[in-house]
Protein backbone atom coordinates (compact mmCIF):
# COMPACT_ATOMS: atom_id res chain seq x y z
CA UNK A 1 0.00 0.00 0.00
CA UNK A 2 2.67 2.46 -0.65
CA UNK A 3 1.64 3.97 -3.30
CA UNK A 4 -1.52 5.22 -1.77
CA UNK A 5 -1.42 8.89 -0.97
CA UNK A 6 -3.71 9.53 2.27
CA UNK A 7 -5.82 12.39 1.73
CA UNK A 8 -6.51 13.00 5.05
CA UNK A 9 -2.96 13.05 6.17
CA UNK A 10 -1.89 15.91 3.42
CA UNK A 11 -5.00 18.00 3.31
CA UNK A 12 -4.90 21.00 5.27
CA UNK A 13 -7.97 22.24 7.28
CA UNK A 14 -9.49 24.88 5.74
CA UNK A 15 -10.80 27.68 7.64
CA UNK A 16 -13.85 28.48 5.66
CA UNK A 17 -16.59 26.94 7.38
CA UNK A 18 -18.58 24.95 4.24
CA UNK A 19 -21.48 22.38 3.44
CA UNK A 20 -20.55 19.03 4.99
CA UNK A 21 -18.77 20.16 8.05
CA UNK A 22 -19.21 18.94 11.62
CA UNK A 23 -20.41 21.25 13.92
CA UNK A 24 -21.46 21.66 17.98
CA UNK A 25 -24.65 23.77 18.68
CA UNK A 26 -23.63 25.86 21.60
CA UNK A 27 -25.93 28.87 23.09
CA UNK A 28 -29.20 28.06 21.65
CA UNK A 29 -31.27 29.60 23.81
CA UNK A 30 -30.45 32.95 21.58
CA UNK A 31 -31.11 31.29 18.79
CA UNK A 32 -34.45 29.85 19.68
CA UNK A 33 -35.64 32.98 21.67
CA UNK A 34 -34.99 35.17 18.37
CA UNK A 35 -36.47 32.55 15.71
CA UNK A 36 -39.90 32.95 17.27
CA UNK A 37 -42.62 35.47 17.41
CA UNK A 38 -42.70 36.81 21.17
CA UNK A 39 -46.44 35.34 20.98
CA UNK A 40 -45.53 31.96 20.43
CA UNK A 41 -42.97 32.11 23.12
CA UNK A 42 -42.75 30.80 26.65
CA UNK A 43 -40.34 29.59 28.77
CA UNK A 44 -41.46 26.05 28.64
CA UNK A 45 -41.01 26.16 25.21
CA UNK A 46 -37.36 27.64 25.68
CA UNK A 47 -36.26 24.84 27.90
CA UNK A 48 -37.14 21.88 26.03
CA UNK A 49 -36.33 22.96 22.76
CA UNK A 50 -32.63 24.63 24.70
CA UNK A 51 -32.20 20.96 26.19
CA UNK A 52 -33.14 19.06 22.90
CA UNK A 53 -30.69 20.78 20.57
CA UNK A 54 -27.88 22.43 22.90
CA UNK A 55 -24.60 20.53 22.65
CA UNK A 56 -25.87 18.44 19.46
CA UNK A 57 -23.18 17.69 16.65
CA UNK A 58 -25.12 18.34 13.42
CA UNK A 59 -23.94 18.47 9.30
CA UNK A 60 -23.52 21.94 7.69
CA UNK A 61 -25.89 21.39 4.92
CA UNK A 62 -25.69 24.77 3.50
CA UNK A 63 -24.22 28.60 4.03
CA UNK A 64 -26.83 30.84 3.61
CA UNK A 65 -24.88 34.03 4.20
CA UNK A 66 -21.22 34.85 3.91
CA UNK A 67 -19.32 38.01 5.42
CA UNK A 68 -18.74 40.79 2.99
CA UNK A 69 -14.89 41.80 1.92
CA UNK A 70 -14.73 44.48 3.80
CA UNK A 71 -15.32 42.09 7.29
CA UNK A 72 -12.58 41.27 9.36
CA UNK A 73 -13.54 37.62 8.31
CA UNK A 74 -14.11 38.04 4.66
CA UNK A 75 -16.03 35.07 2.68
CA UNK A 76 -16.27 33.23 6.35
CA UNK A 77 -20.10 31.86 6.89
CA UNK A 78 -21.93 34.21 8.94
CA UNK A 79 -25.81 32.22 8.75
CA UNK A 80 -25.78 28.45 8.14
CA UNK A 81 -28.81 25.69 7.93
CA UNK A 82 -27.67 22.70 10.22
CA UNK A 83 -28.95 18.92 9.93
CA UNK A 84 -29.00 17.25 13.46
CA UNK A 85 -29.69 13.42 13.56
CA UNK A 86 -33.24 12.51 15.91
CA UNK A 87 -34.67 9.85 17.47
CA UNK A 88 -36.88 9.49 14.19
CA UNK A 89 -34.30 10.82 11.71
CA UNK A 90 -31.99 13.32 10.22
CA UNK A 91 -34.02 16.96 11.25
CA UNK A 92 -33.46 19.65 8.65
CA UNK A 93 -35.97 22.02 9.18
CA UNK A 94 -35.52 23.41 12.47
CA UNK A 95 -31.69 24.17 12.34
CA UNK A 96 -32.06 27.55 9.41
CA UNK A 97 -30.05 30.61 9.57
CA UNK A 98 -27.84 29.15 12.79
CA UNK A 99 -25.63 32.12 13.24
CA UNK A 100 -22.07 31.60 13.66
CA UNK A 101 -21.97 32.91 17.52
CA UNK A 102 -24.44 29.28 18.28
CA UNK A 103 -21.87 26.84 16.78
CA UNK A 104 -18.48 25.39 17.52
CA UNK A 105 -16.59 23.30 14.25
CA UNK A 106 -16.02 19.77 15.34
CA UNK A 107 -12.04 19.21 14.05
CA UNK A 108 -9.13 16.63 14.87
CA UNK A 109 -10.21 13.34 16.27
CA UNK A 110 -13.65 13.94 17.48
CA UNK A 111 -14.48 14.70 14.10
CA UNK A 112 -12.96 11.59 12.46
CA UNK A 113 -14.43 9.50 15.25
CA UNK A 114 -18.48 10.80 14.49
CA UNK A 115 -17.67 10.89 10.80
CA UNK A 116 -16.71 6.85 11.33
CA UNK A 117 -13.19 7.27 10.69
CA UNK A 118 -10.49 4.66 12.03
CA UNK A 119 -7.35 6.96 12.10
CA UNK A 120 -5.03 4.10 13.25
CA UNK A 121 -6.15 2.05 9.73
CA UNK A 122 -5.82 5.08 7.76
CA UNK A 123 -2.38 5.78 9.04
CA UNK A 124 -1.08 1.90 8.36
Amino acid sequence: MDNIINLKRHQPVDPILKRGDLVRLVNMEGFFHGSFDEDDWNEEHSEDFVETFEGMTGIVTSIEMVYSPSHEHPGQAAYINVAVPLEDGWDVDTMVGVPVCCLHRVLGPDADEIRGWDMEEIEK
